[in-house]
């Protein structure tokens, strides 16, 4: 048998070797609990980069389809554009291809006058040489020939008249042609000005669903981070009480220990 002052000993040191190994496991799952609030921050840390990065990607996805969608009117503008040029060199080379025609018309139509006015002159000269002979010969004999400068000057007004009736028709041409000019520029200004209206009212439909779904992602992202906000409050909550908890623990353990001790040094 021990004595009784080692047996208290022996008790003393076995209740602080347990109140030891009681701080160490306290001090082990204090560092275990830093550990784990200093992952759950970097997990949000990270997640948090992770929505900025997604969001910054999202905007960036959408100003590139609303500037690939612009690129495209651009390109369908340039090439009706294109085609309207095209369309009025046609018209505007087969508008000088007429009046080519209508000026080579009325110069042969010009040089025929001039041919007909000198041969008519010619004949007159002709006519007045003939009608002094014949009235030295014979002045009977004038009258056979009278009809023949008269048919000549028929068809001289009846190539005048045709002359004003082409030229009368290429001025009606040349006036249809410049009302359907005109015609072509209000439908093109027109068919411009909804396609101006068309693309304003797409701008502000995307504008409008682009806000939406910000507003969507960033409701989203507040409940997401409240729920987060939550859950990290309750953890940080239960690592503090199970902190107090291990702490009331051992000094009640300690308390024990100490009340035990002076209970053998009493007896």
């Amino acid at each position: 048998m021990l004595p009784f002052n080692k047996r208290q000993a022996l008790f003393f040191y076995r209740d602080l070797f347990k109140l030891r190994e009681e701080q160490e496991r306290l001090r082990q799952r204090q560092a275990e609990l830093e550990r784990m609030r200093r992952d759950a921050e970097e997990k949000k840390a990270q997640s948090e980069r992770g929505k900025s990065q997604q969001k910054r990607r999202q905007e960036e996805d959408e100003r590139l389809r609303q500037r690939q969608a612009e690129l495209e009117q651009m390109r369908r503008d340039a090439e009706e554009k294109k085609a309207q040029s095209e369309r009025e060199k046609n018209q505007e080379k087969l508008r000088q291809e007429e009046d080519e025609r209508l000026r080579q018309r009325q110069a042969e139509l010009e040089r025929m006058r001039k041919e007909t006015e000198e041969k008519k002159a010619q004949s007159e000269r002709e006519k007045s040489q003939k009608q002094r002979r014949q009235e030295e010969e014979a002045p009977s004999e004038v009258v056979k020939h009278e009809h023949r400068p008269q048919e000549k000057t028929q068809s001289v007004d009846k190539e005048s008249e045709h002359l004003r009736q082409r030229q009368a028709e290429s001025e009606r041409m040349r006036r249809n042609a410049e009302e359907k000019k005109a015609q072509l520029e209000r439908e093109k200004s027109q068919r411009q000005r909804r396609q101006e209206e068309k693309a304003e009212s797409e701008r502000v439909e995307n504008e409008r669903r682009r806000q939406e779904k910000a507003h969507a992602e960033r409701e989203a992202e507040a409940r997401h981070q409240r729920r987060h906000q939550g859950k990290l409050d309750a953890e940080q909550r239960r690592l503090k009480q199970e902190a107090a908890a291990t702490n009331i623990q051992a000094s009640f353990r300690g308390f024990k220990a100490r009340q035990a001790f002076r209970e053998r040094q009493i007896k």
